[in-house]
């Protein structure tokens, strides 16, 4: 290895990832001309034989799994000892790091992660492959929620050295299975197990089991029950439930035993969603899981027999006979001479010898003293039982690291709403939150607040007669984004490799969302009319720059997209003197608007506003 280029073939663009085994590279490669992911196996482990023999038998049997959720492995090389792999490069982000900034993820979104992830699954299960490590740092997501699952073969790797062992376990308790957690191996109930926990996690943001310690989050796993989903996430739906919960069953043989059973709940979910339909439903009505117990059965009870009833005696009632003649009425009962008193009456009660006024003051009076008591009761409750509450502090203008500090000294949740483009605050900094500095909320109430990406605007920094690795490294730098595929160019005077220029050309004013192409020399030519009008350097540009003529004027441009949904397509055109050119052209969510700042110059402007390839707006000045 020379520099940043690796077996005189792949030079090393930029440094994407880092995980137990490998450090993996964005890569070109020289000799075909393509971008590729380069994954370095780290220095520490480049003797050991048994990880690179093992590493070897992943390779023979990963080469022959393609699918395009499948990251796809291309070549197995060796450079001065140190082992690396070539695998087909694919723009996203790993799973975990999405979780972090975003969760929890919406159902619609949660839904296309999963089946991308089981479609993977389900042609390794289809090969005899498990898994046997999936974990969201295992799966990149691209911007449009395609998902690659990538780390198919390696879990037996980690065995190879205590340490990977050790470090692999921290990581991979929270989504391994009782029944592996306890010494069984993996097996495509294991590998369905592992989906559930992360499908719990995009939809409240943590594992269902969590610990100190990975010996008591695996103690978790094996025996406490399924805490439930929709107690921390509201929004789920009955069937979304019982889909995890299958998945998360302790026993394997109560969960999806294969990858198409589990597509198929996923993907009825799916069209439900699209088209109206209710999720009311669950997979399969499961009867509760019997959890493990520490303590031995219990030994059967036996009842004693039970003795036959005894029968009552048998009394025989027996009636004198009475001759008519001995018949005589009942006596009549004398009336009493006494003075009869009411019943209700107490001769003794002096109250009987209040006047009725008095009585009645009396009984007002004891009402009031009794709603006095139970008024005065219920607030004396109420006060010692009302949450405590607190200020809001004010957060804008504090770094992110001191709004938390704020919000964790009154008890508060910290929550980024958004990260966003701001003129006024430096990056990484509030600038809105909600709510209001100086509110008084309950003790844990949830603050969101937006954080500033600094400056929409960027100038392009010259990176001419640079090799593209560094050149991408400086425009990464500044802020800027770059295009994976470059122009190449026939140069006399730039090297083979080296850096033409880029488009938009140096020291042009842009938004930092307008992603930056690279020209890249292919070495000399014979033929010197191979150079174009799109080459940005002096040496091959035949016709001159157009000379800006009249004042430079800046416009505040606003485009609504409030009541549009999705991901919609943003151009802004602008014709002045120095012709006409998109000055804004990126996707933005629906469901808000957005403001831009536009530069034209000369005395008459003319700037035109598209939606989707439609014209919204137009303002002429």
């Amino acid at each position: 290895m020379t520099e940043n280029i690796i077996a005189a073939r792949y030079e090393l663009l930029e440094r994407l990832s880092e995980d137990l085994l490998f450090i993996a590279y964005r890569a070109r490669d020289l000799h075909h001309g393509r971008v590729v992911l380069l994954k370095l196996l780290k220095p520490a482990f480049q003797n050991n034989r048994d990880l690179v023999d093992l590493l070897k038998q992943v390779f023979r049997m990963r080469a022959s799994l393609k699918h395009p959720n499948v990251q796809t492995f291309l070549e197995l090389e060796e450079d001065n000892g140190q082992w690396f792999i070539i695998g087909e490069f694919t723009r996203g982000l790993d799973l975990k790091t999405r979780i972090h900034r975003t969760a929890p993820l919406t159902v619609p979104i949660m839904i296309e992660i999963a089946l991308g992830m089981v479609e993977a699954l389900d042609a390794g299960h289809r090969m005899g492959m498990v898994h046997g490590d999936l974990r969201p740092e295992h799966v990149a997501v691209s911007v449009d929620w395609h998902a690659w699952v990538d780390g198919f073969g390696f879990a037996p790797a980690y065995r190879t050295s205590p340490t990977l062992a050790s470090a692999r376990e921290s990581l991979q308790v929270y989504y391994e299975a009782p029944e592996v957690l306890g010494g069984a191996p993996p097996s495509p109930a294991s590998d369905f197990y592992a989906v559930g926990v992360i499908m719990f996690e995009m939809l409240t943001g943590n594992p269902p089991f969590v610990g100190d310690t990975p010996f008591a989050v695996a103690q978790e796993h094996r025996s406490q029950p399924i805490p439930s989903l929709r107690a921390r996430n509201p929004n789920v739906s009955n069937a979304v439930e019982g889909i995890i919960t299958r998945c998360l069953q302790k026993n394997p043989e109560r969960r999806y035993q294969q990858a198409i059973q589990l597509l198929n709940d996923l993907k009825a979910v799916r069209d439900a969603l699209r088209f109206g339909k209710p999720l009311n439903w669950t997979p399969e009505e499961l009867p509760p899981e019997p959890l493990p117990s520490a303590s031995p059965p219990k030994a059967k009870k036996t009842e004693a027999p039970v003795a036959a009833p005894i029968a009552p005696p048998i009394v025989e009632t027996v009636t004198a006979a009475v001759s008519p003649q001995e018949t005589r009425p009942p006596a009549q009962p004398q009336p009493s001479k006494a003075k009869i008193q009411p019943a209700f009456v107490d001769e003794e009660d002096p109250s009987n010898d209040l006047p009725g006024w008095l009585r009645f003051l009396l009984r007002a009076m004891m009402t009031v003293i009794l709603l006095a008591i139970l008024v005065g009761g219920a607030f004396w409750l109420a006060v010692q039982f009302a949450p405590n509450e607190r200020a809001v502090p004010d957060l804008v203008g504090k770094s992110l690291t001191e709004a938390r500090k704020l919000s964790g000294e009154q008890s508060l949740q910290l929550e980024v709403k958004r990260e966003d483009y701001n003129e006024q605050f430096e990056p990484g900094t509030v600038f809105l939150m909600t709510p209001t500095a100086g509110k008084m909320v309950k003790e844990g109430t949830k603050v969101e607040v937006w954080v500033s990406l600094g400056t929409r605007f960027v100038v392009v920094p010259d990176v001419r007669n640079q090799p593209e690795s560094r050149a991408r490294r400086a425009l990464t730098d500044a802020g800027l984004t770059i295009m994976d595929e470059t122009r190449e160019r026939f140069s006399d005077t730039i090297p083979f490799g080296f850096v033409i220029g880029t488009v938009p050309q140096s020291k042009t004013r842009i938004e930092r969302s307008k992603p930056i192409q690279l020209i890249v020399s292919k070495g000399q030519s014979g033929d010197p009319g191979s150079f174009t009008e799109d080459d940005v350097s002096s040496e091959s540009r035949r016709t001159p720059e157009p000379k800006p003529e009249g004042p430079l004027r800046a416009f505040g441009i606003k485009v609504d997209l409030t009541d549009q949904y999705g991901m919609r397509q943003v151009r802004i055109e602008v014709t002045d003197s120095m012709g006409t050119r998109d000055v804004v052209n990126e996707s933005q969510p629906g469901g808000a608007s957005y403001e831009y700042e536009v530069e034209a110059q000369g005395k008459r402007v003319t700037i035109r506003v598209f939606v989707d390839d439609e014209k919204v707006q137009e303002l002429s000045r």
